[in-house]
């Protein structure tokens, strides 16, 4: 996907010896960049080091020398974000039923979202 000259989509990956151990990857809108994931493997001895969050930190550097106006970091608040210069923002959900069906099942789906809601704040109370 391009947009522009620049890709909308931008897959990044961290490599130690040739071995990638971390992927991250960013969406593109106009002066915006989004995380859409991070990951690593958490079976080598340098995730320790959080080469997830490392990414990220390069992510961010990268999208402040383009001159981007905002870096996205997705819904959550983990402590990541805010020591890479994040801050809370506002998420808003609308549900509208269309149909019957969807009358009757929006007060379920709404629960879900409370859930969800509520475990991205706290994970740490979710039994693993």
């Amino acid at each position: 996907l391009f947009m522009s000259g620049n890709p909308a989509f931008q897959l990044h990956a961290l490599k130690i010896d040739g071995a990638i151990i971390a992927v991250a990857g960013v969406g593109r809108s106009l002066k915006r960049s989004y995380l859409m994931f991070v990951s690593y493997d958490a079976h080598i001895p340098a995730a320790r080091a959080s080469p997830g969050i490392y990414l990220t930190g390069v992510l961010v550097s990268e999208a402040t020398l383009r001159d981007d106006h905002t870096f996205d970091f997705g819904i959550g608040d983990a402590s990541y974000k805010s020591r890479l210069g994040g801050r809370p923002e506002t998420a808003f959900v609308l549900l509208r039923a269309t149909s019957v069906l969807g009358r009757l099942v929006r007060p379920l789906v709404a629960a879900a979202f409370v859930a969800r809601t509520m475990v991205k704040r706290r994970p740490s109370r979710v039994p693993a």
